[in-house]
């Protein structure tokens, strides 16, 4: 690569002298590549570079001279390139041997800045080399677990390994047994692993070692790597296509590597970064390794690098938009919403004519479209889930593919990937140019308190459908890095770092192919549009599109009749509770009597009587079609809704309105409260207690149950008072969230159609749209500063002097 960047330089050099100089310059750098080359050593079966007489514990002009602030930005290289002089010198960071999630997007940021200096500009042609090994580690991973012995280090077979999960389906287990000598076979793996197995699994040992072995034989790279945030601070992303680089030959059976000569591709990238800049100095290796690489340097490089060079406009992606343009109402055009696949279909023939550059995915695109319109055509289920027996609920919210671990299980760990899974979500749709708002139970979080539901296992958003189509145009199937910083933010006592946290999370964008379709009849189990997904732990956002029920069903009298005869009670409940609010409602309260009757009874009533209208409607439909398809067809007018049936009417849906959630900047439909309230009902507003945790609204957190017990006899201050003094995590959390959550119920006052919080229960419903005032609303959203608010646990354990 530097070389090719090398000769497209010499050709742009107009002058006969300065080619000379140049060549000179190439020459030499040869030379002192073979020198390099030279110095680079094996010993004892680790790469270390030689020391070239300097005795242990005395390297010559080493300055180990490092603050605590410089130290967490720091990312070691492999430490296996580190010879045993250099040690010493290092090994007290807590950080240092450990595999760091960060290493990566460093190196590409420094390539990427390498290219930009050697070339002025990245070409058309540029790419990024990619295996999900280098992101994961999964080859460690697959060593430490459980099962290795029984089937990576001996040999074992698809039949034994079926068996041992449980799946009945011989015939259907996405299995593949190795030939012997096979070239593919680089890990010297008994088999691969090629798709997901749809059945619960008797433990999550067997769920690791399923997605390790898919992540290393199978699992197609990222087409791209998005950089989210990296230009001028958080201004705009650059977005970049991959190939694949392979590891060199592995021996799991026996050890990591089967040569110890040869190295895994990220040993490769630092390797080539030491060289690039050991060009500069020869003599700085040893201080080129103590000091590492860090994201936030080399993102600062960048900024200052692009001050003299463009960028490939076809590499970037920003929103002209201003932070004030931001925090206004936000109306989408309604055309957003319009689908209908045999109109798209047609669209996307014409374009494959006039973008080539983009044929591959738009030609899988109307293939989709194509395929979905087949009279007799049935979908398969899409997204899997790593499904374990033990643990059936929690294991249904993680993707199989990335499942390492229940983040359940430590509450601190679940809360952080959530509080940033949400922020990078929100940032790459603003980036995009893409509307989205939340909605379902991320919805009654927000409401709470701004963040999402402490119980919550994912996080609810939906958007246009013709928003969806625009991401599957140009983001799906990419990695993103998060490199985004606001501001310098370092908070010692919460244990946060801004600047240390960049690029430590990375999502991976993945739609679902059959989101062209938009009922249930082809397949009740593909609801789920799209998921953005942690890749360090499998946790997700769903995403599920919104489309014109008249438009994408042309109106037809029998495809819709057909959609709602499969309508079941939840589905034509909320159909019906959204059509006529009025019906079943008067303001938040429910008109039916529910004296006596126990919440279920009461939803199961509302259900009843809700299917009971609906029958209604159905029956006369066909007979009003008779007479007239419009007036038939009156009744979804204006109607937009998701793939499970959540209906909402887009002139009650639209504006959105700015807020807050997880202290970053998102957006609500104006019509969020009555969505919380057909959905739910209304007691989501008022109930403080709920599986393991209760509200104190003193606090304005949730607290676990187990830690901070309500006691009746006290009031509400009394009972804030006590868990304060008795639990750590409470007062710590409550330190690091009360400025947020302040401003936030400052928010929600204003966008409430309703006076107080306290006055709830006969109030007539309003839009909350109609409350927006500019300039108030402004000042309270300008009071969030979209810093961290939440500690990420590796950060802490490994960057921080003391843990939190």
């Amino acid at each position: 690569m530097e070389m090719r960047l090398m000769f497209l330089t010499f050709r742009s050099v107009p002058t006969k002298i300065f080619r000379v100089l140049i060549i000179a310059v190439i020459v030499s750098t040869i030379s002192y590549l073979s020198f390099v080359d030279r110095n680079i050593a094996l010993r004892n079966g680790n790469l270390h570079l030689s020391s070239e007489g300097k005795t242990f514990g005395n390297i010559i002009g080493l300055n180990t001279s490092i603050d605590e602030k410089e130290s967490r930005v720091r990312t070691f290289l492999p430490s296996n390139l580190y010879p045993q002089e250099l040690v010493p010198h290092v090994q007290q960071a807590k950080n240092f041997g450990k595999f760091d999630p960060r290493l990566l997007p460093a190196l590409y940021i420094d390539i990427i800045n390498d290219a930009l200096l050697s070339s002025g500009e990245l070409f058309d042609d540029f790419k990024l080399p990619f295996n999900w090994n280098m992101l994961l580690d999964f080859t460690t991973k697959l060593m430490e677990t459980s099962l290795v012995d029984k089937f990576v280090k001996t040999e074992a077979s698809c039949e034994s390994f079926r068996s041992e999960i449980g799946y009945k389906d011989k015939d259907n287990f996405a299995c593949k047994e190795y030939t012997k000598n096979s070239k593919d076979n680089i890990y010297n793996l008994n088999f691969e692993l090629y798709a997901n197995c749809l059945t619960y699994f008797k433990s999550d040992a067997l769920r690791k070692i399923y997605a390790y072995i898919h992540g290393l034989t199978s699992f197609q790279i990222p087409d791209k790597i998005v950089f989210l945030g990296i230009v001028g601070g958080g201004n705009g992303s650059l977005v970049l296509p991959t190939y694949k680089i392979e590891d060199n030959k592995q021996n799991l059976k026996v050890n990591k590597n089967i040569d110890d000569s040869k190295s895994l591709a990220i040993d490769k990238l630092s390797l080539e970064f030491l060289n690039r800049k050991l060009k500069k100095n020869i003599n700085q290796k040893y201080q080129l390794l103590f000091d590492g690489i860090s994201v936030y340097k080399t993102v600062k490089e960048f900024n200052n690098i692009i001050l003299d060079f463009s960028i490939n406009e076809k590499f970037l992606m920003s929103n002209a938009k201003t932070k004030q343009d931001l925090h206004k109402l936000h109306a989408p055009d309604s055309e957003l919403f319009l689908w209908n696949s045999k109109e798209e279909l047609n669209k996307i023939k014409k374009e494959m004519e006039l973008d080539k550059n983009n044929i591959s995915v738009l030609k899988k695109l109307s293939i989709s479209l194509e395929t979905s319109l087949l009279p007799n055509f049935r979908e398969k289920k899409y997204f899997g889930e790593a499904y374990i027996s033990s643990r059936k609920v929690e294991s249904g919210h993680f993707d199989w593919r990335f499942f390492d671990l229940f983040t359940q299980d430590s509450a601190p760990l679940h809360q952080a990937t959530i509080h940033r899974m949400a922020r990078s979500w929100f940032k790459l749709c603003q980036d995009s140019d893409v509307p989205t708002w939340l909605n379902h139970g991320s919805l009654i979080g927000w409401y709470w308190n701004g963040y999402n539901l402490p119980y919550d296992n994912d996080i609810d958003v939906q958007l246009p459908i013709q928003s969806l189509y625009k991401l599957a145009k140009n983001l799906n199937n990419s990695l993103i890095f998060d490199v985004t910083n606001v501001k310098d933010y370092v908070n010692d006592d919460l244990k946060i770092d801004n600047m240390a946290e960049m690029g430590f999370r990375s999502y991976y964008l993945d739609i679902n192919p059959g989101f062209v379709t938009r009922d249930k009849l082809q397949n009740k189990h593909n609801l789920i549009d799209a998921r953005f997904i942690d890749v360090r732990t499998g946790l997700y956002i769903d995403i599920t599109a919104l489309a014109d029920f008249n438009y994408h069903t042309n109106k037809d009298i029998d495809l819709a009749y057909k959609i709602m005869d499969k309508f079941d009670k939840a589905d034509s409940s909320r159909f019906m509770q959204n059509l006529n609010y009025d019906l079943f409602y008067n303001g938040l309260k429910e008109k039916t009597d529910l004296v006596g009757k126990s919440k279920k009874q009461s939803k199961e009533n509302k259900k009843a009587k809700a299917d009971e209208e609906f029958q209604k409607i159905k029956e006369n439909f066909l007979v009003t079609a008779n007479e007239s398809p419009e007036m038939a067809t009156a009744i979804f007018q204006n109607l937009v809704h998701c793939r499970n049936y959540h209906f909402y009417n887009i002139s009650e849906l639209l504006p959105l309105i700015p807020i807050y959630f997880e202290n970053t900047l998102s957006y609500i439909p104006s019509n969020w409260l009555r969505n919380l309230i057909i959905e739910y009902d209304s007691s989501v507003l008022t109930t403080e207690s709920f599986r393991r945790y209760r509200f104190f609204r003193e606090l304005n957190i949730w607290v676990n149950k187990d830690r901070c017990q309500y006691n009746f006899e006290q009031s509400d201050a009394e009972n804030a008072q006590t868990c304060l003094e008795k639990d750590v995590v409470a007062r710590k959390e409550f330190n690091r969230v009360k400025e947020y959550v302040r401003s936030n119920n400052k928010l929600l006052e204003k966008i409430l159609p309703f006076p107080s919080l306290n006055d709830i229960k006969d109030i007539k419903y309003t839009l909350s749209a109609q409350y927006f005032q500019e300039d108030i609303m402004n000042s309270i959203l300008n009071e969030f500063d979209e810093c961290l608010l939440k500690p990420e646990p590796w950060i802490t354990r490994n960057l921080f002097l003391s843990d939190i």
